[in-house]
């Protein structure tokens, strides 16, 4: 038997952070409730440090670790706190039986770089294709 078989979980949502620690047989040994912080990594640490700081707590005991949060969905939702970020898609050949953020609403995307270069990008959207393409050979 592996003495790396304890789990920790935490969950950031929109008022809370919850954690627990699991056994072996998933069994709950601690739990905790804690503020979710607007500095989200703060209060994931937060609830972190007092869930392993609870009675019975072995932390030598834990090999998994799982983090959830509806952070991001919220602000999906919401239209709330969103930055401009790029997704990278890598999977070929079994991804492309699905299009790209096909299930995402249409005004949170405002364009797409395809695998060979070819381009759907909006003509609002600052992002070049050429400048994307150079950015990506150079990394």
């Amino acid at each position: 038997m592996s003495n790396k078989d304890w789990r920790i979980g935490i969950d950031v949502g929109g008022t809370n952070t919850d954690a627990v620690v699991l056994d072996e047989n998933l069994n709950l040994i601690s739990a905790v409730k804690s503020p979710t912080t607007e500095d989200v990594m703060s209060g994931i640490e937060n609830a972190m440090e007092a869930v392993l700081a609870g009675e019975g707590v072995d932390r030598s005991r834990i090999g998994y670790a799982m983090l959830g949060t509806t952070h991001c969905t919220n602000a999906i939702v919401e239209r709330k706190r969103l930055d401009r970020v790029a997704v990278i898609r890598i999977g070929a050949p079994a991804t492309r039986a699905i299009k790209p953020m096909i299930d995402w609403p249409a005004e949170l995307i405002s364009g797409s770089l395809g695998a060979a270069g070819t381009s759907s990008m909006a003509a609002k959207s600052p992002l070049s294709t050429r400048a994307s393409c150079a950015a990506l050979r150079t990394r």
